[in-house]
């Protein structure tokens, strides 16, 4: 089964985790990612 959070070898991604900056593996904008502030 197919997720789009979890790789191939297991490991799990979860993009409020990472620094905002360009990733082009996201498809998100740092603007569009979750701030606390």
């Amino acid at each position: 089964m197919w997720h789009p959070n979890i790789y191939e070898n297991g490991e799990v991604c979860i993009s409020i985790l990472h620094p905002p900056t360009e990733d082009p593996q996201s498809g998100e904008h740092p603007s569009e990612r979750w701030n606390p502030t």
